[in-house]
């Protein structure tokens, strides 16, 4: 099943540091490289398997690949198509700012989530707590274009997250949502003309 946009709830108390950009470069060169795309990651990890010949290897290849994978912590560039949420928050008059993101990104059939949700809305999407990234500016005007590129969704996110295990929650359909709990060690938000950093929170 494809996993849809979820709902926002309370926001998640973050910090990002001053210099957000220099700590998050040296979470993402720390990180372990994977060949392929997140949705790639998160079937390797959850274990796409089929139901008759082959499974057992399969299910025992996912196992393994599961072991060897929690507790690294990895950099994936989540892409719009990826994006459940990300929306703009609050302007300062002294130019700091604030994004919500929602910490759920789904990819495929899976998500990779901070945390694992523990309920559904009323909509059958999993509900997850905001996350809130910090960001400044020159002056309250350029604050302002951040916010009109957020609400424009030119925006990418880049993520170094820690994998702790596979969720799953009883859809509406009868069927299960499924995705991978992690912790997200550093979050930041980029412009998709400049590449420039626009906002980052660290754990």
């Amino acid at each position: 099943m494809r996993l849809a946009c979820v709902v926002l709830s309370l926001a998640l108390p973050w910090s990002a540091l001053a210099d957000g950009d220099r700590s998050f470069t040296q979470l993402r060169d720390s990180a372990e490289k994977f060949d392929g795309s997140l949705s790639a990651f998160l079937e390797r990890y959850v274990g796409v398997c089929p139901s008759s010949e082959g499974a057992r290897e399969c299910r025992e290849a996912a196992g393994a690949f599961r072991k060897n994978a929690t507790g690294k912590k990895y950099f994936f560039i989540i892409g719009e198509e990826q994006l459940s949420s990300l929306a703009p928050g609050r302007v300062m008059s002294n130019g700091e700012y604030t994004l919500g993101l929602t910490p759920f990104f789904p990819a495929g059939n899976f998500a990779v989530s901070q945390g694992a949700p523990h309920h559904l809305d009323a909509r059958g999407n999993p509900v997850f707590p905001v996350m809130m990234l910090k960001g400044k500016s020159e002056d309250s005007m350029e604050a302002q274009r951040v916010m009109r590129e957020v609400s424009n969704r030119n925006v990418r996110v880049e993520l170094v997250f820690t994998p702790q295990g596979v969720w799953a929650l009883p859809s509406r359909k009868g069927d299960k949502l499924q995705g991978v709990r992690a912790t997200f060690n550093a979050v930041q938000a980029t412009s998709g003309v400049s590449g420039k950093s626009l906002a980052s929170a660290v754990k």
